[in-house]
């Protein structure tokens, strides 16, 4: 049975046996009488941003959904195969903690397909990024809820929104920044300022990349290898005080059961 997103946090107190803890990601809604209950979410989580307090989960074609990790809610595990409030008890197929979502900003009936995410906190304002993926380097947005003739093809963007640190909730809905790439097979994205690194994949068994351009540019170039199946993009610096570029990590993930890594390269592909 499917039960949906879950999100997993690592405890690393023992580094030689760090321990997990799944938690089941759900909506919430209310019963036929009134009562608070939470449905599990069936989608395909292409990526996730941590800031703050707040979880930003793209959903495909519906936008970004929002959870609060300040709402853990502890449930019963009695019944693995339950979910929600039943018979005035609350389930989550077997899961101890459920994380219900808090909101969404809802893309419904734009053109942009909301693939991966990234945190840009050398913006200012910080900010999140969106890129979207393509099996040949033209997004189709068929199976949105647009309404127009046909099935329209664009070439895939990322697009960046401002965020509000004091609330870490986007400062407005409308993108402060939207370009255009020529890659096809985008799976993750990060960037610093009008810098954008990109993930791109390349099969099951063909070594993947990490990909640069930047703002205005309409063609990436080629940083490094990456593994098979790579995935989502973080970005990370030393911290300390006139760091080089050298110094700065991009973390990356891969996704292949067998092949499952998380490591780091530099930025700079050296």
């Amino acid at each position: 049975m499917d039960k949906g997103l879950r999100l997993t946090f690592v405890n690393y107190n023992s580094a030689s046996a760090p321990t997990y803890r799944h938690v089941l990601l759900v909506e919430p809604v209310k019963t036929a009488t009134g009562e608070f209950s939470f449905n599990p979410i069936r989608k395909h989580a292409g990526g996730i941003l941590w800031y703050g307090n707040l979880l930003y989960v793209v959903d495909t074609y519906k936008g970004l959904r929002v959870f609060d990790l300040d709402t853990l809610f502890q449930v019963d595990t009695t019944q693995a195969d339950s979910c929600g409030l039943v018979d005035g008890t609350y389930y989550g197929y077997g899961y101890t903690y459920v994380l219900p979502q808090s909101g969404a900003y809802d893309n419904t009936g734009k053109y942009l397909r909301y693939s991966a995410i990234g945190l840009d906190r050398a913006s200012t304002p910080d900010s999140l990024v969106v890129s979207e993926y393509s099996e040949n380097g033209a997004v189709d947005y068929s199976g949105t809820s647009w309404t127009g003739t046909g099935a329209p093809t664009t070439t895939p963007k990322v697009v960046r929104w401002n965020l509000d640190y004091t609330t870490r909730s986007l400062s407005s809905g409308t993108p402060s920044e939207a370009v255009t790439v020529a890659q096809k097979k985008i799976q993750g994205v990060v960037s610093r300022n009008s810098k954008h690194y990109l993930s791109v994949s390349n099969g099951p068994s063909g070594t993947g990349a990490l990909r640069t351009f930047a703002s205005g540019a309409s063609t990436a170039s080629t940083v490094c290898n990456l593994a098979i199946g790579c995935e989502d993009l973080s970005f990370h610096t030393s911290g300390a005080s006139g760091w080089s570029f050298a110094e700065s990590v991009i973390w990356n993930l891969s996704e292949y059961a067998g092949k499952r890594y998380v490591y780091a390269v530099h930025a700079d592909g050296s």
